[in-house]
C-alpha cells in the first residue's frame, strides 16, 4: 500500500496504524491549490438518441424509455492573493472541486393490470380462458353445513355492481389500461411498462491549506454529496415506485508538525454526518379521499397510500410504493500520531477516538396494508383448493374484502457507540529488499 512508485525505495505499511475495518483499507489524496492559478473542466455525456430500445419492450412494442447519462464537472485551486493586502504564495492556498451525475436508466417491466372489463366487476373473460378453477362464487351467498361454508358462484363470473366497493372503485384511478396484447387469453401480463431509474448526484469540496511555517503545516476542508434516485414508478403516479435521499456533510481540520528531520507529528480531527432518506411518493395522501375510515389518518406516525397487494402467481400488480423511513447517521474522530526515523527503523506510535450516532424510523405501513392474496372470500367451499389462479385475487378486492390486514404505528429508534484505540507500528527496512512490519493495536468498542 505505497503512495509512490515502483522505484521508490520507501514504503510505510501502516498495518497497525489502522484499524476498525473489517475489509482492507483506502488511502486517499486530495488535490491542493499552488501557486499558479489551475483548473479543469470536463463533460461526458451519452444522448437518448443514440440509445436502442430494451429488446423486450421492442418485441412488444414498448416505447423506447427516455435513458440518458452525463456526467460534468470543475477543478480550480489558486492561492490566495489580495493585491496591496495579502500574498499567499508559498502560504495560503484555495482549493474547489464540483461534479454532477445525471442519469436515466432503463427498467423495462411487464406485468397485469385489469382490463376495462375487470373494473366493472366482469371476470368472464377469465372464465372463458381459464375454465371453472376461474369461477368465482358469491361470498354473500354462503351457507353453512358442519363446518364447511358453501357459495353459489356467479353468473357468467360477473359481479353485480351493487355489489362493487366505494373504496377499490376509487383506487382503480391509479391503474393504468392495459397496452400491450396479453401473454394468455385471460389477460396475463397486459402492461408494459417503460419507466426508468433516474439517479441525480452531485458533489462539492472546499479546501484550504495553510503553511504557517516551515514546520507546521494545516489544511481543512469541507464536503458534501446530494444523491436522489427515483424508481419502479411503472404507473407514472403516486401510488407507485420508491424516492431516495442522502445527503452527506462533513469536514476534516489537520495540522502536521514537523519537530526535526526525523520527528513529525500528525493531528486530525473529522465530521462526517449523513442524512438518508426514503420517502413514499404518496407521502401526505389522505386515506380518507378513498373512502377509507378517517382513523387511518389520525393515527398514522407517517400519511401515505394505504397498500394493497395480490397473489404473486396471479401477476395483478399491487400499488405497493412504500418503505418509506429516516436513517440520520454521523461520526466524530479525533486522530494523532508521532513518527520518529531512527536508522533504519520507522516508528509510529497514535491513537484513535470515535463516536457514531445512528438515529431510525421506519413508517412501515403507517396507513394499513391489504393484502388479497388468497381467494377464500370467492371460492366455492371453505375446504376447495386455496391455489389463487388469476382474477380471483382481484375480484375479492373489487368485492372489498382482503385476505388479511395491518397497520403499523411505530416509533424511532437512537444509537450511540464510542470507540477508542491505540497502536504501536516499527517499520524495520532490514535489508534494501526486506522491510519487517511489525505492530500492535489495541481496539475497544463500546455500543
Amino acid at each position: 500500500r505505497c503512495l509512490s512508485d515502483w522505484s521508490s525505495d520507501v514504503c510505510s505499511s501502516d498495518l497497525a496504524a489502522n484499524g476498525h475495518s473489517g475489509g482492507g483499507t483506502l488511502n486517499q489524496v486530495l488535490k491542493t491549490g499552488t501557486n499558479e492559478i489551475h483548473g479543469s473542466l470536463w463533460e461526458q455525456n451519452q444522448p437518448n438518441t443514440l440509445t436502442a430500445n430494451d429488446f423486450f419492450n421492442n418485441a412488444k412494442g414498448v416505447a423506447r424509455p427516455v435513458t440518458h447519462f452525463n456526467q460534468y464537472g470543475v477543478t480550480a485551486g489558486a492561492p490566495v492573493f489580495i493585491p496591496k493586502v495579502f500574498d499567499g504564495r508559498n502560504k495560503l492556498f484555495v482549493f474547489f472541486a464540483y461534479e454532477a451525475i445525471k442519469d436515466g436508466q432503463p427498467n423495462p417491466t411487464f406485468t397485469t393490470v385489469p382490463t376495462a372489463a375487470e373494473r366493472t366487476g366482469d371476470f368472464s373473460n377469465v372464465l372463458a380462458a381459464d375454465g371453472s378453477s376461474a369461477q368465482l362464487y358469491d361470498p354473500y351467498s354462503g351457507t353453512l353445513s358442519g363446518t364447511t361454508v358453501s357459495r353459489t358462484p356467479y353468473a357468467n363470473n360477473k359481479i353485480p355492481s351493487s355489489q362493487l366497493n366505494p373504496v377499490a372503485l376509487s383506487y382503480l384511478q391509479f391503474y393504468p389500461q392495459s397496452n400491450i396484447t396479453a401473454v394468455r387469453p385471460d389477460g396475463y401480463q397486459n402492461f408494459g411498462s417503460s419507466a426508468t431509474t433516474n439517479d441525480d448526484y452531485n458533489n462539492q469540496l472546499g479546501r484550504v491549506d495553510y503553511n504557517m511555517s516551515d514546520k507546521s503545516r494545516m489544511y481543512f476542508n469541507i464536503r458534501r454529496s446530494g444523491y436522489s434516485q427515483v424508481k419502479n414508478n411503472y404507473f407514472g403516479n403516486q401510488a407507485e415506485g420508491s424516492v431516495l435521499y442522502r445527503n452527506n456533510w462533513g469536514g476534516t481540520i489537520d495540522e502536521v508538525y514537523t519537530i526535526n528531520s526525523s520527528n513529525v507529528i500528525d493531528l486530525r480531527a473529522n465530521f462526517t454526518r449523513m442524512a438518508e432518506v426514503h420517502a413514499a411518493p404518496s407521502q401526505g395522501f389522505d386515506p380518507t379521499s378513498l373512502g377509507l375510515p378517517s382513523y387511518l389518518a389520525t393515527n398514522s406516525t407517517y400519511l401515505q397510500m394505504p397498500i394493497i397487494a395480490f397473489s404473486s402467481n396471479s401477476n395483478f400488480q399491487g400499488l405497493s410504493a412504500t418503505g418509506a423511513s429516516n436513517l440520520p447517521s454521523g461520526s466524530v474522530q479525533l486522530f494523532g500520531t508521532y513518527m520518529k526515523i531512527k536508522g533504519n527503523h520507522i516508528l509510529k506510535i497514535g491513537g484513535d477516538l470515535r463516536q457514531y450516532r445512528l438515529n431510525t424510523f421506519t413508517a412501515g405501513n403507517s396507513t394499513g396494508t391489504m393484502s388479497f392474496s388468497g381467494n377464500s372470500w370467492v371460492r366455492s367451499t371453505s375446504a376447495a383448493s386455496s391455489t389463487v389462479v388469476l382474477g380471483q385475487d382481484f375480484a375479492s378486492f373489487m368485492l372489498g374484502l382482503p385476505y388479511s390486514a395491518s397497520y403499523d404505528l411505530n416509533t424511532s429508534g437512537s444509537w450511540y457507540s464510542y470507540y477508542g484505540s491505540g497502536f504501536i507500528q516499527d517499520d524495520w527496512r532490514v535489508k534494501s529488499n526486506l522491510t519487517i512490519n511489525l505492530g500492535v493495536r489495541f481496539d475497544h468498542d463500546g455500543p
